[in-house]
């Protein structure tokens, strides 16, 4: 069975799986836009409290990590269908 564009097999198993996939992929992706918002609000406490403008950079860079998985994640939760049908 090839159902992947790249021709390479697919395992039968593993393609009925693909809602307990999406809900981890989702579940995923939101510990991590959840730990580096942690992150970056600890670097910047941190970073104001001993006036070092690198801890304060780098808890920046936390938050641009953190808003990068955050588009494909939204864009899933957002083509989940609802119980309504909207």
């Amino acid at each position: 069975m090839t159902d992947r564009t790249d021709g390479l097999p697919v395992n039968a198993a593993a393609a009925g799986n693909n809602g307990s996939r999406e809900k981890t992929i989702i579940r995923t992706s939101i510990i991590g836009i959840v730990a580096n918002v942690f992150l970056a609000v600890f670097k910047a406490a941190v970073g104001l409290m001993s006036h070092s403008i690198a801890i304060v950079l780098d808890a920046v860079n936390n938050i641009s990590d953190a808003s990068a998985p955050s588009w494909p994640a939204w864009s899933r939760i957002k083509s989940i269908p609802s119980a309504t049908g909207a």
